[in-house]
């Protein structure tokens, strides 16, 4: 397309109207900025600007928003076509269409930090969501980080294959999931180890118990392993999240949890 230095489309090709889902003839004089997402116009305005001051041509991925609302991912480049006296008038704009990549490039980093069992975050993935949001929780709040175990795994995969065992962890993963918020960090960690960060109110000695006591209640009771019908017991241990120093918060969530479970080897708890 040829743009004015403001961005008005002067003249556009059949290949960027499909692009934009627009009829060719029915772009020009529509602003090129128009069809630029809200958080990727800014550069474009910026850019835009400087190539009509005489600067270099620049080049972005970004997304456009078609006519019908769906959006695409575009290699846009820009460059100036033609001046006069040392002025330019106009600037050229190409765009390819880089949609499948990046879809591509979305669906490999998400296998990258899921857990392909359970579909939860795995390792890599729960640090990442840590690094995004931080460690700091809002006014009156702690983080919360949970350390579960699943007790008896083993002897489960021994007895009735590991099948069953997987049966299991999945189950596992989707009461954790219930008993969570959409915007707590769940997570498969090892074989049989999970972790979830939370945030709660900043109250009592020990706030972190409550938490505790919600998700041991979440994963009790029965659980369908193949044919077979097991209890599903899982030992669990909690810690406060100090800020910047997650690592350490769940050290001491897991040697909670292993606490937890020499205490309920002696007992009947589940």
């Amino acid at each position: 397309a040829v743009v004015t230095t403001t961005g008005d489309i002067v003249m556009a090709n059949a290949a960027m109207a499909r692009l934009l889902g627009c009829p060719a003839g029915e772009l020009t004089g529509r602003q090129m900025t128009s069809f630029v997402i809200d958080g990727d116009r800014a550069a474009v305005v910026e850019g835009l600007a400087e190539v009509a001051a005489g600067g270099d041509g620049f080049r972005l991925d970004l997304r456009l928003t078609q006519l019908d609302g769906r959006t695409v991912w575009v290699d846009l480049g820009v460059a100036s076509v033609s001046a006069t006296a040392g002025r330019v008038t106009d600037l050229v704009v190409q765009c390819s269409d880089l949609t499948d990549r990046k879809h591509l490039e979305r669906t490999l980093a998400d296998q990258a930090t899921r857990d392909p069992l359970t579909g939860l975050l795995n390792r890599e993935g729960m640090a990442r969501r840590l690094r995004d949001r931080g460690t700091r929780a809002a006014d009156g709040q702690v983080l919360a980080v949970v350390f579960a175990d699943v007790d008896g795994l083993k002897p489960l995969n021994d007895a009735f294959g590991h099948a069953a065992g997987d049966d299991l962890l999945r189950e596992v993963a989707r009461r954790l999931r219930a008993g969570t918020r959409e915007d707590d960090i769940v997570a498969r960690v090892g074989g049989d180890e999970f972790v979830v960060v939370t945030s709660l109110p900043d109250k009592g000695p020990d706030p972190a118990a409550a938490v505790v006591d919600r998700l041991r209640q979440q994963l009790r009771g029965p659980v369908a392993v193949g044919r077979e019908i097991t209890n599903l017991s899982v030992s669990l241990g909690a810690s406060v999240l100090t800020e910047g120093d997650a690592a350490t918060a769940v050290a001491r969530a897991d040697q909670a949890m292993y606490a937890d479970k020499q205490r309920r080897r002696g007992s009947d708890l589940c």
